[in-house]
């Protein structure tokens, strides 16, 4: 286990009464008896922080938001969608700070932006072959992600016309991983509240997962899965498919989702070199243990 991992896990179980802490640690090990046949083990618990979509309305200054105040850079302005040349809506953006366990430093700030009008309609199939070159061009006609640098996201630009900007709040938590002790791989991902939860989970940092086979692939079969620069892909966030968006009352439109899917989530991975700010790749989770990448 790495050592923050680690720390974290320790906080949260000090944080219980001795008799929560106690049940929490029986039934780590009876889950893990129970694996036993399915090869897996408990490996550790992985710090990560639940993202909290909240009705608290945000402000121009408000920096972690749905809709709101998108801050940039000179560089790079609000994306315009490349089927109907709109400007897009502001999903959702924050600020990565240091207690959150991700590889990309304190002061980076992620945006995600959709065409209130278009959804993509083509998904790249990341299990039949490797990510293209500039993996974000051919796949993010409407839909776009920035993880801009420390520094470079000081600039506001306008209120998001289309969204009721609300704000967005974060609290720690720690999740269970299994991992086989055949292959060691991962397999299995239990959040802290609920250990046994299959549910997806809002989050950022901690071990990225599409499903319960998927996650073997993102985050150790790094010689498929490449930025278009060759470093590997390292887990950002992930939010659910069936999150909605609130669309400002003059809109006469269904609320926005990030994916016309319903189901599952979407992980974004990022290129550990930060080659570039557009290097931020959307994967959707699909049924029956298939899944595919924006």
């Amino acid at each position: 286990m790495n050592p923050e991992a680690q720390a974290a896990f320790e906080r949260m179980l000090n944080r219980m009464t001795k008799i929560q802490r106690e049940n929490y640690l029986q039934q780590i090990e009876e889950r893990e008896e129970e694996m036993i046949d399915e090869e897996y083990m408990f490996d550790r618990g992985e710090t990560t922080h639940h993202i909290v979509f909240s009705e608290e309305p945000a402000t121009e200054v408000d920096r972690d938001t749905v809709g709101g105040m998108p801050f940039l850079s000179p560089k790079f302005s609000i994306p315009h969608c490349q089927k109907c040349e709109e400007e897009m809506a502001l999903c959702f953006q924050f600020d990565i700070r240091e207690s959150f366990n991700c590889p990309f430093p304190e002061g980076c700030h992620l945006l995600a932006f959709r065409c209130v009008r278009h959804d993509e309609q083509h998904l790249y199939g990341t299990h039949e072959k490797p990510l293209p070159y500039r993996m974000w061009n051919p796949y993010s006609k409407s839909l776009k992600f920035l993880l801009l640098p420390p520094g470079q996201s000081d600039q506001p630009t306008r209120i998001d016309p289309y969204l009721v900007p609300k704000q967005l709040f974060f609290y720690e938590a720690t999740e269970c991983i299994f991992r086989s002790h055949i292959d060691g791989m991962y397999g299995r991902v239990f959040n802290f509240h609920d250990p046994f939860d299959f549910t997806f989970q809002e989050k950022v940092g901690g071990l990225g997962y599409i499903d319960f086979i998927s996650s073997i692939a993102w985050n150790e079969d790094k010689n498929k899965h490449r930025c278009s620069c060759g470093a590997g892909l390292r887990f950002l966030c992930s939010i659910s498919l069936r999150r909605e968006f609130e669309l400002l009352p003059h809109l006469s439109r269904p609320n926005l989702r990030l994916a016309a899917q319903d189901f599952g989530g979407m992980n974004l991975f990022a290129c550990e070199k930060y080659c570039s700010p557009h290097a931020v790749i959307g994967v959707v989770s699909a049924p029956m243990g298939e899944y595919e990448a924006h």
